[in-house]
Formats: C-alpha cells, structure tokens, sequence
C-alpha cells in the first residue's frame, strides 16, 4: 500500500519484541481477551486503533483511536456481518475499494444459484 511495513497475525501470536507504530485490532465484540491484553501491553509505547462493533466495551477503553460499526454488530452464530464491514473499511482505507465492487455484488447476487445448491444440507 505504500503505507510501510505492515504484518497482520492473531493477536496471541504478536511479536512482542518487535516495534510498530500502530496496531489496529479488530473485534466485533470488544471483550476477545487476547485482543484487551495485547492492547493493554501496548499502553504508552504504540498507538491502538480498534474497530469494534460496539462502543460500550472494554476495547474501546483500551484505545487510542475508535472506529465503531455498530450497525454491523450482529448476535447470530454464523457472523459475517462485521467481518465483511471491516473488510470493505480497510480495503477502502487503502484505496482498493471502488464502486465497481458494488456493482460486482449487486451482479453477482442477481445471478441464480447453481442446481441443486438450495438443497444442501449440513
């Protein structure tokens, strides 16, 4: 992106000998324990951002910068919601988002499904 070296990795496998000047940390819930102890870690040394999907939690308290998706919390098992979200957010962030990828969604969910894919079971 041009932005610089940048690493991505689950909060539990952070290298915490290693320097950055930001760690942007997402969480739909704002309570995942590995994301609040690694952003507890990093207080007074490295600037936290955290993207959550709700504002009234722990996290948020923990950051520096807060970017809430509240309407992307969602309480089903299957969560893809805010996921999606913060995805688009990033990619938009880095420039990788244009208006071609709305128009590719609205084709792409007009077109049919495959046979035999509605009768699928688990």
């Amino acid at each position: 992106s041009g932005q610089g070296e940048t690493d991505a990795f689950a909060a539990s496998e952070f290298p915490a000998g290693r320097r950055y000047d930001r760690i942007v940390a997402l969480s739909r819930s704002g309570t995942t324990t590995e994301v609040l102890g690694l952003l507890a870690q990093a207080r007074g040394t490295t600037r936290r951002t955290v993207v959550i999907g709700d504002p009234d939690t722990p996290m948020a308290a923990l950051a520096d910068d807060t970017v809430v998706l509240d309407f992307a919390d969602e309480k089903s098992v299957v969560q893809t919601r805010f996921a999606t979200s913060a995805l688009t957010l990033l990619r938009a962030h880095l420039g990788l988002h244009t208006d071609a990828v709305v128009e590719d969604a609205q084709v792409a969910l007009a077109e049919p499904l495959p046979a035999g894919l509605v009768e699928c079971g688990q």
